[in-house]
């Protein structure tokens, strides 16, 4: 489930007023965990007949709302806690000025009270990509929309380091103006990426050379600390990019454009921006958050194989963990930890 932290009164407001929220009410009530400002004594006594709370919890089958006062606590002390529930959202009893700061700082969803912006989880994009086209602008021409706010990437596509174009690899060179496209400007927290793929049969000292000058171009990027992570490994079918709000699907992977000018298609492709909840009623099938944890999940099931076999054998083809993980090759992103 999505986890929300809100204020009572917030919480109540998005309840009562279904018609100016219709996107929140929905994932408020049909994908969240609402967690409140609130002691447990004083959500008990919400448990009567004719309160919003006791109402929400008829209509949601007896699910209830859960009191976390000491965590809102925290973060008015220390708000990086924020990213230790990374794909979460928080609605506070702040200015909206405060809200996008806190918001712009750790790279995590916070509303204010006086300004809810329903519309925030519910976009996508789609364009066929046709082979030899010119996109001017390469990879930024297909990010022409506000990007979610994010702290963390996982990166997933088995061939993504598969061709070369004379000494240059494609996959790599694709990653590094995408992920200059999709990295915040500005972060007060470290910000995690993982890339998992095949070594296609790269020599051990080739997999080293090309995750360490991968590594270096990546961190040349932000001014910020990041922790860059290279899992080769087979891993799921679906290529795709999943941040912290939002996911982003190419169907014949990242190798997207020439590297000669970067904006060439070299093959045909289709490129899908989905925000996690721009499906969020029973019509709509599976919400985009529901999948991509499923594939997060495989993925953690994935990197937990590879350390387990680095530990009985050490590292040999298609099982190397690289990068900035843990001394003991564990993996440190915050995607795959909440999903481990």
């Amino acid at each position: 489930m999505f986890n929300v932290y809100t204020e009572k009164e917030i919480f109540e407001n998005i309840i009562l007023f279904k018609e100016n929220y219709p996107n929140w009410n929905n994932i408020l009530c049909a994908h969240s965990d609402v967690f409140l400002n609130m002691s447990d004594e004083e959500l008990l006594n919400e448990y009567e007949d004719g309160t919003i709370i006791f109402e929400f919890i008829q209509i949601n089958g007896g699910r209830e709302p859960i009191a976390l006062q000491y965590h809102f606590e925290n973060i008015k002390e220390d708000p990086e806690i924020l990213t230790r529930d990374p794909r979460a959202a928080y609605f506070l009893n702040i200015s909206e000025n405060d809200a996008n700061s806190i918001q712009n700082r750790f790279g995590v969803i916070v509303q204010s009270g006086n300004k809810i912006d329903d519309s925030l989880l519910v976009s996508e994009y789609y364009k066929l990509l046709k082979p030899d086209a010119v996109l001017e602008g390469g990879w930024k021409s297909l990010f022409n929309f506000r990007l979610l706010p994010s702290n963390s990437t996982v990166i997933t596509d088995n061939y993504l380091f598969h061709n070369s174009e004379g000494v240059v690899n494609v996959g790599s060179h694709n990653l590094i103006l995408l992920l200059d496209i999709i990295l915040p400007d500005h972060l007060e927290t470290s910000y995690h990426i993982l890339i998992i793929s095949e070594d296609n049969g790269r020599p051990s000292n080739g997999c080293h050379d090309l995750a360490t000058k991968l590594t270096r171009d990546i961190k040349a990027l932000r001014p910020y600390r990041m922790v860059v992570e290279i899992v080769f490994s087979a891993t799921v079918h679906k290529r795709k990019i999943i941040s912290n709000y939002y996911s982003v699907a190419c169907d014949s992977g990242f190798a997207l454009f020439r590297t000669s000018d970067g904006q060439t298609i070299r093959a045909q492709n289709e490129f899908k921006y989905e925000s996690i909840f721009f499906r969020n009623t029973i019509n709509q099938g599976d919400t985009v958050f529901d999948s991509d944890t499923f594939i997060l999940e495989n993925i953690s099931s994935r990197c937990s194989t590879v350390y387990e076999y680095i530990r009985n054998r050490g590292q040999e083809a298609d099982h190397r963990l690289l990068g900035d993980c843990n001394p003991d090759t564990s993996i440190v992103n915050r995607l795959i930890r909440i999903v481990s």
